[in-house]
């Protein structure tokens, strides 16, 4: 996917990367990637509970009809 040629080649090669790399090297994207996410999942839920709130939730009923 994401790999070069010839940069991971199996399992072997996989342990071998993490035994220079150490553990962290599993997380290094993830603060780039939570900080990219993060402030669009909270400003969804937060207009979604405004909604809620202001609109309520459809009767069991009215989703069948839709």
């Amino acid at each position: 996917m994401n790999s070069k040629d010839g940069e991971c080649t199996g399992l072997v090669s996989c342990i071998w990367v993490t035994r220079k790399e150490g553990y962290g090297a599993f997380f290094k994207g993830l603060v780039p990637s939570g900080a990219r996410i993060l402030p669009t999942t909270i400003l969804v839920f937060l207009f979604f509970e405004q909604l809620r709130l202001n609109f309520g939730y459809l009767p069991p009923e009215a989703k069948k009809k839709v």
